[in-house]
């Protein structure tokens, strides 16, 4: 989920929401578990307000123009006696050089969760504008934020949202006279949904929204190539050959043992390009199960795709977790281990880009790359059982120097 935000709203943003600074712990929280000259720079850490199981967990973590970061995450509580366990929610907004925090809105009590064994109630989607500190949540079938957001409903699932711009993909099938439809919505007006037959050979599709123009289909296909389409005329604007799915696939795709084909695609930070990232998943590939991926760089302006990352394969999982991530040049991190990160680039492929910087105390649990800037967020759980500090959770986050 996952954008740019214009330089106006950029200034009546930051004014908003500069109105004061929060007391929270200084940067050096973090210093009893990374360890110094291994290229991370702890900015800002908190220990949990209350002693309980400790966990956190966080998703969302971007960064905008004016120099802050923006996390929103939650914080397990033990239950009392063996009752369920509660999570609060929380925001931050963080000055990226000196850790400071600004006050925002907060996030509402009714979208806090309690889990009770397997059922939840309350709020079970949000995130933030991707480059901005708007936070966004679903409620049923309703797009909902802040501050003075406009409500938007999707029938289907959580848009994708930009600041001006929303989209959502309604439905996408590749097996019959594959058809993708999708409902977007542009500064404030509802388009109706519509929907184009594309490529017959098409395995996965995502919309993206440019800052100005009609909506952008990228289309990944099984005839090794991927497309660019402008979503409301069904025009094609750009191709290029992507040697990765067709070596692969049975003849008997899709009917085979787990394979499946993912595109994911967002906007760079100055709206100048769409990243994208297309990888087929099955346990049939010569090195075992995992993913086979590429990446990829379309430029707006000049309607052109470049090739990145090509034929890269991972064995840690077959889909994109909290922990792996592409910056705006196609290049893709991921952690390797609770200590290292790596790189996989283009030219130079799979390198450890960051290793050794945390103590055997932490785990990485996020992973963003922003403007090309590694952010990486680590936890470490409370004891449970301890009444004392033991007892409480810490989460830091660092930016790479």
């Amino acid at each position: 989920m996952k954008k740019i935000i214009v330089i106006s709203l950029i200034v009546s943003v930051f004014a908003m929401y500069s109105c004061k600074k929060e007391t929270d712990p200084t940067p050096t929280i973090g210093s009893d578990f990374f360890i110094e000259g291994k290229g991370m720079r702890v900015v800002w850490g908190m220990v949990s307000e209350t002693i309980g199981l400790g966990a956190f967990g966080l998703t969302q973590l971007t960064a905008s123009p004016d120099g802050f970061m923006h996390t929103v995450f939650t914080y397990g509580l033990a239950g009392v006696n063996g009752s369920p366990a509660t999570y609060k929610a929380y925001r931050k907004k963080i000055n990226i050089t000196t850790g400071d925090t600004l006050a925002t809105n907060g996030i509402n009590s009714f979208i806090n969760t309690t889990y009770i064994g397997q059922q939840q109630s309350g709020c079970l989607e949000y995130g933030l504008v991707p480059y901005t500190d708007k936070f966004v949540y679903s409620s049923g079938s309703f797009i909902k934020g802040d501050p003075n957001w406009q409500d938007i409903y999707f029938a289907s699932g959580f848009a994708k949202i930009y600041d001006t711009k929303q989209a959502v993909c309604e439905s996408f099938s590749s097996v019959i006279a594959p058809y993708l439809s999708a409902q977007y919505f542009s500064n404030g007006v509802n388009y109706p949904s519509t929907g184009s037959y594309i490529n017959t050979q098409a395995l996965s599709a995502s919309v993206e929204l440019p800052i100005s123009g009609n909506p952008l289909a990228f289309i990944a296909t099984k005839t090794d190539s991927l497309i660019v389409m402008d979503f409301t005329t069904n025009t094609m604007l750009a191709g290029i050959a992507m040697p990765l799915f067709q070596q692969y696939i049975p003849t008997n795709y899709p009917y085979n043992h787990r394979p499946d084909s993912r595109i994911i695609t967002r906007r760079s930070v100055d709206g100048t390009k769409i990243i994208g990232m297309v990888w087929h998943t099955a346990n049939y590939f010569p090195q075992g199960s995992g993913r086979m991926f590429s990446t990829f760089v379309y430029d707006i302006a000049s309607q052109t795709v470049i090739p990145k990352i090509q034929n890269s394969f991972l064995n840690t999982g077959f889909y994109l977790t909290n922990t792996e991530d592409f910056d705006d040049d196609g290049n893709f991190f991921y952690l390797t281990s609770s200590v290292a990160i790596n790189k996989i680039t283009p030219i130079g492929g799979d390198n450890a880009y960051k290793s050794e910087f945390l103590k055997n105390s932490g785990k990485v649990i996020t992973i963003r790359v922003v403007s090309n800037k590694l952010i990486v967020a680590c936890a470490v759980d409370g004891i449970d059982g301890y009444s004392d500090d033991r007892g409480k959770g810490m989460l830091v986050i660092a930016v790479e120097n």
